[in-house]
């Protein structure tokens, strides 16, 4: 399905991204093939010296998603990456070369898997032409780093945008007088200095900005969702809001010189703030606008419906849903939007007419005020993803946790479900030396002796944990529980061994009145005693 761009949009951005001509995905190899395609892609932009600095190898975590969407696959790319390709790419240093080098990499790459690079070179050029926004530079420059020059450029432009939001008028004004283009640039989430000065309702800076030229149409993150998420989204939810949109809801003494500058008060304007008659009028006028996206976002396919949705008007959302407006083939975005606001009524209506709860996340405190959102969720047929158990017990996690594994267990969460190198929830509640969440699993029912990735139980993970606090209790209830005292890891060592090697008496004490094997030997042959020489006080424990 290609991406259905309106003419009455072309003041919030030019469309960016085109589909190739037909379902590339199987041909490619599905997403192991797009996977391998990235990958090769990568090898050949680490050749180059243009493009290594620009476009590190680790940026392909976000390509392969990207191109498995690009291609007709799954759509997480979309669903759960905050800005447009613009906008993520705004920071690096591309000019025309980097582009006709970046081009020829993926060209190569595509003909060393036989595929149609003809094909799906066309709309991917146009694509990665219209990100060029850098003069060249020599290589002397690009040695130091490709994204030295754009990076001064955009600090000093950050600079002035913070001007801007603190009322410095006087900086504002020196800067527009030294440098013009600062009135038509861009900074994060594409803020512009008009962007800025209606947001912090800075009426002689917005001035100052219309004045020089300014573009007042030019749209930037939603400043109320742009850093909230769900468990299932990493990098925020906000969609793309104008000026002007911002001037109506916050500053209204702001929207009659945004307007005399040519402001647009369109459609997506109209769903963000839940006007329903302005909304309606819109789509009286011009019924295929329902099925529009949002330039500003280009490849995320931010809809109306999203725009509504984030707004948090369900009479807005009704209107657009009446009118056929696409829940589907958005529901991760959508249901997120609605999960992140907390709004059981917008959860509701969207699962009604057909979102796919699956693509849902949960909010992450799960707390009294979030649950009646994730019961609607869980009602709805909402399974509990796999890795979310184990990430909320994991160390790093400090607030909350006791109570919200007790509540995914609730919702269905299984024991046995892994998180990162095969480890469990009990894998990481003893690793960070947490009682009262170990009890409560292994009360529940974890297994205590479950292997992960290298073979190691819950209670070998004691010999990994940072954690100050005293290990025996820890032990205590894994015993009960039926752990093996002297499970081994991949060297053969035992927990008697670790806490011999780290001359920690009363453990040893324990484990040894618990069945411990002093006499068993690691792959270099050594017993515990061996290990711990360095500690008179183990020493003697162990040759008692």
């Amino acid at each position: 399905m290609p991406i259905s761009y309106h003419k009455e949009l072309r003041h919030r951005g030019e469309p960016l991204v085109e589909y190739p001509g037909e379902d590339l995905w199987e041909a490619v190899g599905g997403d192991d093939g797009v996977a391998e395609l990235v990958r090769d892609l990568y090898r050949r932009i680490e050749q180059d010296e243009l493009l290594r600095v620009a476009f590190p190898h680790f940026n392909s975590g976000n390509a392969t998603p990207f191109f498995i969407q690009w291609f007709g696959g799954g759509r997480d790319y979309s669903d759960d990456l905050a800005g447009g390709l613009m906008r993520r790419h705004r920071h690096r240093y591309i000019s025309p070369k980097a582009v006709a080098a970046w081009l020829r990499c993926m060209r190569e790459a595509l003909v060393a898997r036989g595929l149609d690079a003809g094909l799906i070179m066309r709309p991917l050029s146009r694509a990665a032409k219209a990100m060029i926004h850098s003069p060249e530079t020599d290589s002397r420059e690009l040695r130091k780093g490709c994204d030295a020059v754009q990076d001064a450029a955009q600090v000093r432009f950050e600079a002035v945008l913070d001007d801007a939001a603190k009322g410095r008028t006087e900086n504002v004004r020196r800067s527009i007088e030294e440098d013009r283009t600062v009135a038509s640039r861009r900074g994060a989430d594409d803020r512009t200095l008009v962007w800025v000065a209606t947001y912090r309702n800075r009426p002689k800076i917005l001035e100052l900005a219309l004045k020089a030229g300014a573009d007042c149409n030019t749209p930037a993150c939603d400043p109320v969702h742009a850093t909230m998420a769900c468990d299932n989204v990493r990098m925020g939810t906000g969609v793309a809001v104008t000026p002007l949109a911002i001037a109506k809801k916050w500053h209204p003494a702001l929207v009659a010189p945004l307007l005399e500058h040519g402001a647009v008060d369109d459609a997506f304007t109209a769903a963000w703030l839940g006007d329903v008659p302005a909304l309606r009028g819109h789509l009286d006028r011009n019924p295929d606008l329902v099925h529009a996206i949002d330039p500003a976002d280009d490849f995320r396919e931010v809809s109306l419906l999203c725009h509504a949705v984030c707004g948090g008007g369900i009479d807005a959302a009704k209107l657009l849903l009446e009118r056929g407006a696409d829940v589907r083939r958005r529901s991760g975005k959508l249901l997120t939007l609605a999960v992140v606001m907390n709004r059981v009524d917008l959860v509701r209506l969207l699962i009604e007419h057909g979102a796919d709860v699956q693509r849902a996340g949960f909010l992450g405190r799960l707390d009294d005020a979030e649950r009646p959102v994730a019961d609607l969720l869980v009602a709805s047929g909402k399974k509990v993803p796999a890795w979310m158990l184990p990430r909320a017990c994991r160390p790093d996690v400090s607030s909350n946790e006791l109570h919200r594994v007790a509540v995914l267990l609730d919702y269905g969460a299984r024991l046995d479900d892994r998180g990162r190198y095969g480890l469990t929830a009990l894998h990481y509640a003893v690793r960070g030396g947490k009682l009262p969440l170990v009890k409560l699993l292994l009360d529940r029912g974890a297994p205590a002796d479950a292997l992960d990735e290298d073979g190691l139980t819950p209670l070998l993970h004691l010999s990994k944990t940072r954690s100050k606090a005293d290990p025996i209790p820890v032990m205590e209830l894994l015993a009960a529980s039926g752990a093996v005292i002297d499970a081994r890891d991949e060297t053969q060592a035992t927990l008697l061994m670790y806490f011999a090697r780290q001359g920690q008496a009363e453990p040893v004490r324990w484990l040894l009145a618990h069945g411990a094997d002093r006499n068993a030997r690691n792959k270099s042959g050594k017993t515990a005693a061996e290990v711990g020489r360095a500690h008179a006080a183990v020493v003697r424990l162990l040759t008692k």
